[in-house]
């Protein structure tokens, strides 16, 4: 079992990457009202009602409240795990969940780093898929301490949600829209999307194989990352207009330290006669 000092160390580390996080997306709130704001709420509020219109949103999360609600989560656990249908053996499923995920996460950086090279967009985007990606990650580890749910292994409780679900839902719907952005042939957006929305799927299903997680784990971190992803891009908080604040972040330790002077994430101003409406 996780020790009390460790999980509260792992509560609070994930609590200041969630806070950090808002508070780079949403950081120009303060400035004043009667010239511009930071942030088009009108956009971000259509962009989060498009995130949880979006299937891979509430088909996970709705497939979780059926599967909590009949009680079948110990049953679907056994079976994975004694029956073993897809990776053979726990141990080659824990594997494979670490490769699945760390192969996403990272064809979610270089993709994030190709676009704006590409002149498929500016650094204020892939600076918002990293926030996405960090509030994501941050915001599902806060929730896994405060949940305190045993994993079907009894080895901790950090078990809902899947911080493995939801990093690789995340990372696969960054790439998706990195990819768009790169100009992938409108002909092969069904095939990418089919190929990355499996990935993350096998990535969820063989920590339930691996006796990491519980079903509804898996799905709620995974809606829980698409839908992040979704929303911070979609709502296109972040532009590179040359101009305005320039945040770096810095960690030493136990310190981190946010520095306003590279142009990787920087918000453009939305004027005050749009953002009245």
């Amino acid at each position: 079992m996780l020790a009390e000092p460790a999980r509260e160390f792992h509560r609070l580390f994930c609590l200041r990457a969630v806070i950090l996080s808002l508070a780079l997306l949403l950081g120009g709130c303060a400035a004043d009202p009667g010239a511009s704001s930071w942030v088009d709420w009108r956009g971000v509020a259509g962009a989060a009602a498009g995130a949880a219109r979006d299937p891979l949103t509430w088909v996970p999360l709705a497939t979780a409240a059926v599967i909590g609600v009949g009680g079948q989560d110990d049953a679907i656990s056994r079976w994975a795990t004694e029956d073993q249908p897809l990776f053979g053996s726990q141990s080659r499923a824990r594997d494979a969940s670490d490769v699945l995920m760390n192969g996403l996460v990272g064809t979610m950086l270089v993709t994030d780093a190709l676009v704006p090279l590409a002149g498929g967009g500016d650094y204020g985007s892939s600076g918002a898929n990293l926030l996405a990606f960090g509030a994501s990650t941050g915001l599902v580890g806060a929730v896994k301490a405060a949940s305190g749910r045993r994993r079907p292994d009894k080895t901790d409780r950090l078990s809902f949600p899947s911080g493995h679900a939801d990093a690789a839902a995340s990372a696969a719907t960054l790439i998706a829209q990195d990819l768009d952005r790169l100009g992938m042939p409108a002909a092969l957006d069904g095939t990418i999307d089919t190929a990355l929305t499996g990935l993350a799927l096998a990535t969820g299903w063989a920590r339930v194989e691996g006796q990491k997680h519980f079903a509804t784990d898996v799905l709620v971190g995974a809606g829980l990352g698409h839908f992040l992803a979704r929303l911070v891009d979609s709502s296109e908080i972040f532009r590179n207009d040359g101009d305005g604040p320039e945040p770096s972040l810095e960690i030493d330790g136990d310190q981190i330290t946010v520095r306003l002077r590279y142009p990787l994430f920087q918000l453009r101003p939305v004027s005050s006669a749009r953002a009245a409406g």
